[in-house]
């Protein structure tokens, strides 16, 4: 029997959320589909895609920013990519791509599936970046087999906003590859290790994470993973307020699960967010987790159980926080057993890849998602 052909559509191919997240579903799916991906850009997930022997499609003119010219150019460079690979389905991921995907899909009649990861008009976003986003999805939401949104959060936010029918948006969390982490030796002598995993540009908050660290007096150390091109400025403002000796910026690095393990706390500092896997990735590591309570995060981390939640934009809230877990190492514990028990219970690859296999075989039977 001939495997069902399923075509994958990302914007970006640097190493993000998202995009782990496309690797994950290219790894879990490639015995039973034929797969496909396309993406605007080379780099970490074209790359991982064709050590995975998975045939590949550069689209040269998809990217983030708004161009009508270059869009419409992406448009028709996606129309020529479907009708070359001919796929039974395609699965678009972020907004540009979900946009162009799905308007390319719809003029040759292949059957959609869009990943949300996190919504344009979400709380916290710019104004003018909620009212971009918003008339696109309500429109293409009407040629949309199925819509997962990566949190109920996000599902509640797209019934509130009109985009689609609620009965076509499915919730499924992020998951992630279950592994064996490196055995550290975490010496009492040393300092208290906070981490944040993440891209130096929006929604992340690194100034307010770095303004609340140089109230603290302890004895810990903050490394901030990542590149971006807010990256020299936060650089600047910590060695403005002193930071040298505590602020790390180790820059992008392909030994995150290593240095999670060597650390005690993770935080992520945003201003809005869908499902975050860096996450994830601190709940398998047995982390405690410090994060702003947006978008989906709640789902994941309950305040005072396995990690704490702290109000967007208060840094107050963060100070103490981190003060709380830098002095409490008995809470550190506690709090991050939860943490892994929680992992292992509902973000495991496993558990999403049956989600997800499920909508893609409803689609094949012409079950509720394939009314369109």
């Amino acid at each position: 029997m001939q495997k069902k052909r399923i075509l994958y559509l990302i914007t970006r191919s640097e190493p993000g959320g998202a995009q782990s997240h496309v690797l994950e579903l290219l790894k879990g799916f490639k015995d039973q589909y034929e797969l496909v991906l396309a993406t605007g850009e080379e780099g970490f997930l074209l790359d991982e895609a064709m050590n995975l022997g998975i045939r590949t499609y550069l689209i040269a003119n998809l990217q983030r920013n708004l161009s009508p010219t270059r869009d419409y150019k992406a448009y028709k460079e996606i129309v020529s990519v479907l009708k070359e690979s001919k796929p039974d389905l395609i699965h678009c991921h972020s907004s540009k791509a979900g946009i162009l995907g799905r308007l390319a899909a719809h003029r040759l009649g292949i059957k959609t599936v869009f990943t949300a990861h996190g919504w344009s008009f979400a709380e916290g976003t710019p104004l003018s970046r909620k009212l971009i986003g918003l008339l696109p999805e309500r429109l293409l939401a009407c040629w949309t087999n199925c819509i997962i949104t990566v949190s109920d959060t996000d599902r509640d936010l797209a019934i509130r906003y009109r985009i689609g029918r609620p009965e076509r948006i499915v919730t499924i969390h992020n998951g992630i590859t279950d592994q064996a982490l490196p055995t550290v030796n975490k010496d009492n002598a040393r300092p208290i290790t906070l981490i944040m995993v993440a891209r130096f540009a929006a929604p992340k908050y690194y100034a307010q994470l770095i303004d609340a660290a140089a109230t603290i007096k302890a004895n810990f150390r903050l490394r901030l993973v990542g590149n971006g091109p807010l990256l020299e400025q936060m650089k600047k403002r910590a060695e403005e307020l002193n930071l040298s000796d505590i602020v790390e910026f180790l820059g992008s690095r392909d030994d995150v699960d290593a240095l999670l393990a060597d650390s005690d706390v993770f935080i992520l500092v945003s201003d809005w967010e869908g499902f975050p896997i860096s996450i994830l990735e601190a709940m398998r590591a047995g982390l405690p987790v410090i994060a702003c309570d947006v978008g989906g995060i709640h789902e994941a981390i309950t305040d005072r159980t396995n990690g704490r939640l702290v109000p967007r934009g208060e840094i107050a809230g963060l100070k103490l926080a981190m003060q709380e877990l830098i002095n409490d190492k008995a809470l550190r514990l506690e709090m991050g057993t939860q943490a892994r028990q929680q992992f292992e219970q509902l973000f495991t690859t496993n558990i999403m890849l049956k989600k997800i296999e499920a909508i893609y075989r409803s689609l094949e039977v012409n079950a509720l998602y394939a009314r369109v």
